[in-house]
């Protein structure tokens, strides 16, 4: 008897301890937004390539981070902006742009892409995650004009096909 009272009690504490964790994970969600991965260089590449940037393209990058794509993309001579809900990683991606004096063809700011209005944009770039991709899906149909193209790392969107693929990156045009 005593054994199961002992086992109970270890399943009732493992329990308790991923919900624990679990609370914690919301909580950063909640001040930090998604979890932060930044992509790699030649993911960069093959998502500029993929795209077609245009000099005339207004670029955005939605979930910047640390301003890694809006860096690389700046120093290829594009003006291009990137927001982020987390202030930390807004803020290091600010002291990199200054670094690298890329001020004057970058910009980014902190703002929550659910409260951001899209339709000044004519590319965005974005390393979502997959339960914001079927919300992002409508919002970004709703505000992007026709001809404007997306450009996913990794993840894709529900409902749409992409017109241009090559491993992880996917391009889509409104």
């Amino acid at each position: 008897m005593l054994f199961f009272i002992l086992i109970i009690l270890i399943i009732i504490c493992f329990v308790l301890i991923i919900w624990l964790l679990w609370s914690i994970y919301s909580i950063y969600l909640l001040f930090f937004g998604a979890p932060f991965v930044r992509s790699k260089t030649e993911d960069i590449e093959k998502m500029m390539a993929l795209v077609h940037l245009k000099k005339t393209d207004k670029i955005v990058d939605v979930g910047c981070g640390d301003g890694t794509i809006v860096i690389h993309v700046g120093q290829q001579g594009y003006k291009i902006e990137g927001f982020d809900i987390n202030r930390v990683l807004v803020w290091r991606a600010q002291r990199n742009i200054e670094k690298l004096k890329l001020k004057t063809n970058t910009k980014v700011f902190t703002s929550d892409v659910w409260k951001t209005d899209l339709s000044p944009y004519s590319v965005i770039f974005l390393y979502g995650i997959t339960y914001m991709m079927p919300g992002l899906e409508k919002k970004i149909q709703a505000e992007l004009k026709p001809g404007s193209r997306v450009v996913s790392n990794f993840f894709t969107f529900p409902n749409w096909k992409p017109i241009k693929n090559e491993g992880k990156i996917n391009v889509y045009e409104i």
